[in-house]
C-alpha cells in the first residue's frame, strides 16, 4: 500500500479558507459573539474592526454567500443564511 497516495492530514489550512482575508476571518468571528445590547455590539464594530455598523454588516452579509467563509465558520455562516431569508 503506498502512503504517498493518501493526502496529508493535520493543521493544514483548507484552499477555501485561504481566500477569507485576516478582516473577513475578524468579521465573522465578532458575529459570533452575543451581545446584551445593540450599542455594545456597535462598539466592539468600531474598536475591534474599526469599520462603520454599515459597513460591518455590507460585508458580513457578503460573506454569508461566500463558499470559504461556510468552510471557515458552517455555524455562524448558515444562521446568517437562516436569518437573511427572514
Amino acid at each position: 500500500m503506498n502512503s504517498s497516495a493518501t493526502p496529508p492530514q493535520g493543521d493544514e489550512e483548507k484552499p477555501s479558507d485561504a481566500r477569507l482575508s485576516d478582516e473577513d476571518r475578524a468579521i465573522i468571528d465578532l458575529s459570533k459573539r452575543h451581545y446584551r445590547t445593540a450599542d455594545a455590539h456597535a462598539a466592539a464594530v468600531r474598536t475591534e474592526l474599526g469599520l462603520s455598523v454599515t459597513d460591518y454588516f455590507r460585508k458580513l452579509n457578503r460573506l454569508a454567500d461566500d463558499p470559504a467563509a461556510l468552510a471557515y465558520s458552517p455555524i455562524v455562516v448558515k444562521r446568517l443564511r437562516r436569518n437573511k431569508l427572514r
